[in-house]
């Protein structure tokens, strides 16, 4: 069976090194919006202050509609992401 998976990201220069970041994706697994489905926002900031260094910092809030394919409640969730480039 074939499912629908959508990913977007914008992300805005607010300065040199410095972005402001939204994302969306949506999953349906059954293509039908009967058996469940999954729905990610998000929003945060990534800053690099050095070529070999970032530092990204994301909200995302999963909006979960249960289904017989989708097991879960919503949630908010956070993450932290460093990167060091060598």
């Amino acid at each position: 069976m074939l499912g629908n998976l959508v990913a977007h990201e914008v992300t805005a220069r607010i300065a040199r090194g410095f972005d402001l970041r939204g994302t969306y994706g949506f999953h349906d697994p059954d293509r039908h919006l009967r058996n469940g489905t999954r729905q990610r926002y998000g929003g945060g900031v990534a800053w690099m202050p050095l070529p070999v260094f970032s530092l990204l910092a994301m909200g995302n809030y999963w909006d979960i509609a249960e289904g017989s394919r989708v097991a879960g409640d919503s949630y908010l969730e956070g993450e932290l992401v460093l990167h060091v480039f060598y």
